[in-house]
């Protein structure tokens, strides 16, 4: 009978803690709040826990000390919620009347540091409650009436922010909590100065509160989102409250918000910061710029202006005026380029001719010409001087041999 009334006064005083903590969820490091039959605390590598352990209680009594870690803001328990805490934090246990020991985050049993006790610190349901601990003080003898025993628990190791910790007790009441303090908002970051402008290689300076150390971010640690065009990301200056994040944008990215988020262990914060497009006018050119009549014709288009060719298709190219041209095929495609091949018709008409690409929500035109195939004029026609005989003539009637006159040809 009294484990049911345990269990069901357990979920209630749990349930409550939890729901306070829920409506809080966005608290910061170092705040807390303790009440007798309960506590809750966020942020901050150590916390230490008293309670105190008034008599009378009868030889085989059970105090017992719930302790339930967790990601701060948490609305779900499906996912399980794991806290992830460090494989290094541990748990300091001692008594006013005497022993102290040092409990590994995995727990463990002792029953000699403790005169008249028996001590155990476990990790109660790993499955679906990994977070979830339990300080079990079992008296072996009685506390006699007008005692009152005072036991701490010092916490060490925890992460740094992020992880909310709520504690109940059974058979003792809460005396003291460590930290404690009004939570101040979550974790956040700030940017300076915005906006980027494309093209530009920026070194932004973040600034963070709520807890959220900088000090030892990696690298692998900062993202920015979209990723679109975004190269060379860096970071340098690292205070626990500050940060500059550096990093290129390509010529001809797109305009928009991105967002810089920054991860430290367990907890991420995030900023928008706006990218500002260069206004850029779509731009193509054509080599050659003359083609010539009963030919196969090659271009070589070339892009400006941040006009994009890597997906063009036949049917987003056009010749302008069309007489005579057939066949437009497109090879070789890239950002800022692609080859381009189509039959000129023998009796297409001599005329100027605009090349059109359409891409998107945009198009780019460049001029050239279709002309009629280049004949050379005949060379010259020589002739020797009245006081030269010619004596070799070739198939145009032009002189190649002339000698001077009275002399005759040989």
């Amino acid at each position: 009978m009294t484990v049911k009334f345990w269990k069901a006064s357990r979920n209630l005083v749990m349930g409550a803690v939890l729901a306070c903590a829920l409506i809080n969820a966005a608290s910061s490091q170092q705040s807390g709040t303790v009440l007798r039959a309960s506590s809750t605390l966020l942020g901050g590598t150590t916390a230490t826990i008293e309670i105190d352990i008034a008599g009378p209680k009868t030889a085989n009594t059970e105090t017992n000390l719930l302790l339930e870690f967790g990601p701060d803001g948490n609305s779900r328990t499906n996912p399980v919620p794991d806290p992830a805490l460090p494989a290094t934090t541990t748990f300091t246990v001692s008594s006013s009347s005497g022993g102290s020991h040092v409990f590994p985050l995995f727990g463990g049993f002792e029953s000699q540091a403790f005169p008249g006790k028996n001590v155990a610190f476990n990790l109660l349901d790993p499955p679906t409650s990994p977070g979830l601990y339990s300080l079990s003080i079992v008296h072996l003898q009685e506390v006699p009436a007008g005692v009152t025993e005072i036991w701490k628990v010092q916490i060490n190791g925890l992460p740094r922010a992020g992880v909310r910790t709520i504690a109940s007790v059974r058979q003792g009441a809460f005396r003291s909590l460590v930290p404690t303090g009004v939570s101040q908002g979550p974790p956040a970051i700030t940017i300076v100065p915005p906006p980027v402008t494309v093209g530009s290689a920026p070194a932004l300076t973040v600034r963070s509160s709520g807890g959220l150390d900088l000090s030892n971010v990696a690298l692998s640690q900062v993202a920015i989102t979209p990723e679109l065009g975004i190269s060379g990301l860096g970071i340098g200056n690292a205070t626990p409250n500050s940060i500059v994040v550096s990093f290129n944008v390509a010529n001809c990215t797109p305009g928009g918000e991105r967002t810089l988020t920054i991860r430290d262990q367990n907890v991420a914060a995030s900023a928008i910061f706006a990218l500002a497009a260069v206004r850029q006018t779509p731009a193509i050119s054509v080599s050659p710029t003359r083609v010539v009549i009963a030919s196969t014709a090659t271009l070589n288009v070339m892009s400006t202006g941040c006009f994009d060719l890597s997906g063009v298709r036949p049917s987003q190219v056009s010749i302008v005026p069309s007489t005579g041209i057939s066949g437009i095929t497109v090879a070789a495609t890239s950002a800022t380029s692609l080859s381009l091949s189509f039959a000129v018709a023998g009796d297409a008409p001599l005329v100027s001719r605009r090349l059109v690409i359409e891409n998107g929500d945009s198009n780019s035109s460049a001029a050239f010409e279709v002309a009629a195939p280049f004949h050379p004029p005949p060379p010259p026609i020589h002739h020797c001087t009245p006081s030269q005989r010619c004596c070799e003539e070739d198939e145009n009637g032009s002189c190649t041999l002339c000698i001077n006159r009275p002399r005759q040809c040989p």
